[in-house]
């Protein structure tokens, strides 16, 4: 899928990655079966728990990386 506004998009997201507490996670390119959606957008119970998964991992990579912390809230 391309957007008309990909140039406007990439531009907020250039100005997203500049502030110094801001984290830009493009997964726009995520690839799903089309039996995990419900319509053309929105995930299936089971593709939102992937994808939440997914999601949860990333942000404590991303924590872990900023601050140094060895274990995440699921970890604990």
């Amino acid at each position: 899928m391309r957007f008309e506004n990909t140039d406007k998009l990439e531009a907020f997201q250039d100005r997203l990655k500049a502030l110094p507490n801001a984290v830009v996670i493009d997964w726009s390119r995520l690839k799903y079966p089309d039996e995990l959606f419900e319509d053309t957008v929105h995930l299936r119970h089971d593709g939102a728990i992937d994808f939440s998964r997914k999601l949860a991992d990333k942000i404590g990579q991303v924590l872990k990386e900023r601050h140094g912390q060895t274990e995440t809230r699921a970890e604990k």
